[in-house]
């Protein structure tokens, strides 16, 4: 998930941010089916944000194997 945004009008779900306006703008309603929502009614998910980016702090370096 990037940039994480909550929906702040109807369901409070946490979408990546494109994913959320790309629907929006395609459908002219939010993943959960509400309908009268814009793109300005999303807030940024900081708790989630900063759960991705220590998650990914963590996640040890990929391995690279030789054949």
């Amino acid at each position: 998930m990037k940039d994480a945004v909550m929906m702040g009008k109807c369901c409070y779900r946490s979408f990546c941010d494109k994913c959320i306006r790309d629907c929006i703008s395609s459908k002219s309603m939010c993943a959960c089916g509400a309908t009268n929502i814009l793109a300005d009614d999303l807030v940024p998910n900081k708790n989630v944000r900063d759960l991705l980016e220590s998650y990914q702090l963590a996640k040890p370096p990929p391995s690279h194997s030789q054949t």
